[in-house]
């Protein structure tokens, strides 16, 4: 589709590091499209947004922030994940999110905290348990989303 057409652009600064401070990158998003809804129906969706990731000594921190638009609804969404470096492969991480999108009738606060492995640099696995508790918004459908949960999540990346 020709109308469907979307573009998008990140800078990221890279800042230089010694001693103890091993990273430390920020960086900005922004994208602007075209979306299909479930009626094929097409409209804009434009997306900024903002993240960081810096480590200091064993101590991990990344940020990230999202607002978009759609069908003139504002969405938005952040995360913060301090995390510690327990071993040369392991690591132990927390992290806060939330999200309101009136879009997808979601408004919700999920904390987790889990492990990280890389047996080999190819290869992370990750195990994480999670408390979302919903938040007392207009947009959500059902009393049946407002209400907490649990859960556990595991995931295997492999890269090539």
């Amino acid at each position: 589709m020709r109308d469907a057409k979307s573009w998008g652009g990140r800078l990221q600064l890279r800042f230089p590091t010694g001693g103890l401070l091993k990273r430390f990158d920020v960086a900005a998003d922004l994208y602007r499209g075209r979306i299909a809804l479930v009626t094929q129906e097409l409209v804009e969706d434009h997306v900024a947004g903002f993240d960081s990731q810096i480590e200091i000594d064993r101590f991990l921190l990344n940020t990230e922030y999202a607002r978009g638009r759609t069908l003139e609804r504002t969405r938005f969404g952040y995360y913060v994940q301090p995390a510690v470096r327990l071993h040369e492969d392991w690591i132990g991480f927390y992290r806060l999110e939330r999200l309101e999108s009136p879009r997808i009738h979601r408004a919700e606060e999920r904390h987790l905290a889990g492990l990280n492995y890389r047996p080999f640099p190819q290869i992370a696995l990750k195990g994480e348990f999670y408390r979302s508790r919903p938040l007392d918004r207009s947009f959500t459908e059902s009393e049946g989303e407002q209400k907490p949960f649990n859960g556990f999540a595991t995931a295997a990346v492999f890269f090539f």
